[in-house]
């Protein structure tokens, strides 16, 4: 409801932009061909142009990997579909002030078709009762009034009319109506009416609209006429019925001193180059409205997917890559030093150690001894200080440049006020196990304008850290590389919560993709044995074709959206093997590799333990 009100209101405002542009540039210009394209292409534009999106780059996609099938296997480390991020909230009554606003707005809508199609009876109804003449290129319907009238290739006219000295100018004024296709105009105006009434420049625009026709069809009745005085006394005699179906398109109309101003009137050819203001106008609308960044850096299209910022900001390229350049030159540190942690649990689903259920975990634990230093990870402002007996415990919070807030949790202790300014490296306070935690660790978070990210997007990749934190990523164990560094174009979408960019949704995306050509081949990251070879291809949904190969220490790999599988299930196979090949199917944009992680039951991120060589 939102989102449909905010269309209807921006595409109100964009033809609005449009129809004033018209009145200060081109109303009073004789060029009728130009005047009509714009006023109609204004129109469109203005509700199309929210639909409007296209990539920075032709060469890169944005990667769509999307689990939607569950996958029952007797292996404990199954790959199901747990990557929605939807909080649930308690079902509550249905706002009936909506609901009352969208029934007036139907109704209105409704009355209004219930208009056209009377209108549209009724010319069926007046063509079929009465004689009909076929000409080569239109049909004449005799009709017994005064006024003359066309809709389409029918001409309404009168016998009388028709055989009278006046009849030949008549119809040429008519047959400029069907030549110029004024009635398909006139026809769009008012589907437009019945759907956006409540735009109220749909009713300036078919104003204007139906002078440009009429101004048109007086330039060729009087193309090779010597009187235009005899015209336009004609015109007058010919006053049509103001109460004639907006559909058609009448001999005259009301506007006589304008027309006839209009048909002397010789603009100069040079104005017609001012069109040019407002194709980059709107050039300038679908710029900020609709582009999608997609040929960043690795670092920045993995920084885009994790923070969620919104359309507007996502659309200014450089200010993103401004803003990454920025993280990188200032470098986020390690808040505990790395020789003194035993074990580090990171972003990703888990069972929570005090309530026992499936939590997104959307931070770093760092388990440390007790009253171990905690260092600001960057320079900046305290900006909260607080102590709770639930959730965080004590908790420190810290404000950076660029919209960045680092926040630590459960603390025993605080060595830092609100409002003082640190820098990186400082000690602001020491390890504790307050508020909901089961042993001494801190808690680390980074927001960006409020919002979530994976700390390892914005943390150092590979810090030096000693024998313990590494054994708790999983040991020694470092696996290959799936797809070979040299056919490897780039690695997008990481690991971390991101708007789902087909499903407009917040989804977690449980695992790492790599960029490569179609049919590039796909290796296992270590030896193991192949426990499913499934193909779920249907367009559009979950993995396409996939491999799940077990491995020891439990672990268990996942390569999914390939074209071909080159395994079969129950094979064993050893690292650097080709198993598939790089394809586009299930859930997808274009050909890439889906690999997903599993320790011990649970995803883990793929980039603590692949490295590209």
């Amino acid at each position: 409801m939102t989102e449909l009100g905010y269309y209807i209101l921006k595409s109100t405002i964009v033809s609005g932009v449009f129809y004033l542009t018209y009145r200060l540039l081109f109303k009073k210009e004789s060029f009728f061909v130009m005047n009509r394209f714009f006023l109609l292409g204004g129109l469109m534009f203005a509700y199309l142009f929210p639909f409007v999106q296209f990539p920075v780059s032709s060469e890169t996609m944005q990667v769509i990997p999307v689990i939607s099938t569950l996958q029952t296997t007797v292996n404990q480390f199954s790959f199901a579909d747990e990557i929605m991020v939807t909080p649930t909230h308690p079902s509550t009554p249905v706002n009936t002030n909506r609901l009352l606003i969208v029934g007036i707005v139907g109704l209105i809508s409704l009355l209004l078709l219930f208009r056209f199609l009377k209108h549209i009876s009724n010319l069926v109804q007046t063509i079929t009762s009465h004689e009909k003449i076929k000409k080569t290129d239109y049909t004449l319907v005799l009709i017994n009034q005064k006024n003359t009238f066309s809709f389409f290739r029918y001409i309404f006219i009168s016998p009388f009319v028709r055989d009278s000295n006046d009849g030949k100018r008549i119809l040429t004024h008519e047959l400029s109506h069907l030549k110029h296709l004024h009635s398909l105009d006139r026809l769009f105006l008012e589907v437009m009416n019945i759907v956006f009434w409540m735009n109220p420049f749909i009713y300036l625009y078919r104003k204007e609209l139906e002078e440009v026709h009429e101004f048109q069809a007086d330039r060729d009745a009087t193309h090779k006429s010597e009187s235009l005085s005899n015209y336009f006394h004609l015109v007058l005699q010919q006053a049509s019925d103001p109460t004639l179906s907006p559909l058609m398109s009448p001999f005259s109309y009301q506007l006589i001193k304008k027309r006839i101003m209009m048909s002397t009137h010789k603009s100069n050819p040079i104005k017609k180059f001012v069109i040019i203001i407002p194709i980059v106008i709107a050039s300038f609308i679908v710029f900020i409205s609709g582009i999608i960044p997609t040929e960043l850096t690795d670092k920045s299209t993995m920084l885009l997917e994790a923070t969620n910022l919104p359309k507007s900001d996502k659309g200014n390229v450089n200010s993103i890559e401004s803003q990454i350049d920025s993280i990188t030159e200032k470098t986020f540190v390690l808040p505990i030093d790395p020789k003194l942690i035993k074990i580090v649990t990171g972003w990703g689903y888990r069972i929570h150690p005090v309530y026992k259920t499936k939590k997104l975990h959307q931070g770093v634990d760092y388990k440390v001894e007790l009253n171990t230093p905690i260092f600001a990870s960057q320079s900046g402002t305290i900006s909260l200080i607080k102590d709770e007996k639930r959730g965080y415990g004590k908790r420190i919070e810290i404000i950076h440049s660029g919209g960045y807030t680092t926040l630590y949790a459960h603390l025993n202790s605080f060595n830092v006020k609100e409002g003082q300014k640190v820098n990186q490296g400082d000690i602001i306070g020491y390890v504790g196990n307050t508020g909901t935690s089961t042993a001494p660790h801190l808690h680390f978070e980074v927001h960006v304008h409020d919002k979530r990210i994976n700390p390892m997007t914005v943390l150092p990749q590979k810090p030096e850290v000693g024998t313990n934190q590494i054994s708790a990523l999983g040991g020694d164990t470092e696996f290959s590389s799936p797809i070979r560094k040299e056919e490897l174009k780039r690695v997008a979408s990481g690991y971390g919560n991101r708007i789902h960019p087909i499903l407009k949704v917040k989804k977690f995306h449980s695992g790492i993709d790599y960029v490569a050509p179609m049919n590039t081949e796909v290796l296992a990251i270590d030896n193991g044995t192949v426990r499913v070879v499934k193909n779920e291809f249907t367009p559009g949904k979950g993995y396409g074709r996939y491999i799940i190969i077990d491995h020891e220490d439990g672990f268990s790999s996942l390569y999914a959206q390939l074209s071909e599988y080159k395994v079969k299930k129950g094979q064993k196979v050893k690292t650097g093997d080709i198993i598939g090949l790089v394809g586009s199917s299930g859930i997808s944009t274009g050909p890439h590799l889906h690999l997903e992680l599993k320790k011990d039951g649970l995803h883990v991120d793929p980039a603590n333990f692949i490295a590209i060589k």
